[in-house]
């Protein structure tokens, strides 16, 4: 008994710490230099790159991309990009090597998996017309 308590003591702070938001300094340690793949109930939806200086290249799955950046406010992560259509924020955890995310921190909605991409961004090419 005593010894389940005690490791009840210490498993309990450590799970508190793995839901502890990131920063906006730890997410950018996390993630600048990197190609992340956004995978919601197990499909990859998009992927974004992220640049130094808190620049960001989004693209949905066999879409063209877009630029944009990102910031941190009230605790949320926001992302801004050339579509003119945001901001969208988001809460962060760090989920071992991976990285959760939340859309405006609604503990209701569905988490985002964030996971290292094993390709390069592919952006379309400029639309082709007549």
């Amino acid at each position: 008994m005593m010894l389940r308590s005690l490791a009840m003591a210490i498993l309990m702070p450590l799970q508190a710490l793995a839901e502890t938001p990131l920063t906006g300094v730890e997410f950018e340690a996390l993630t600048t230099g990197r190609t992340m793949n956004h995978v919601l109930f197990g499909e990859v939806y998009g992927a974004e790159r992220y640049f130094p200086d808190r620049r960001v290249r989004w693209a949905f799955s066999d879409d063209k991309c877009m630029d944009g950046f990102w910031y941190e406010k009230g605790g949320l992560i926001c992302f801004e990009y050339e579509d003119g259509t945001g901001p969208e924020c988001w809460v962060y955890y760090r989920d071992g090597d991976d990285i959760r995310a939340i859309v405006d921190g609604d503990k209701e909605a569905a988490a985002v998996q964030m996971t290292e991409a094993a390709t390069p961004l592919a952006c379309l090419g400029p639309e082709v017309g007549v």
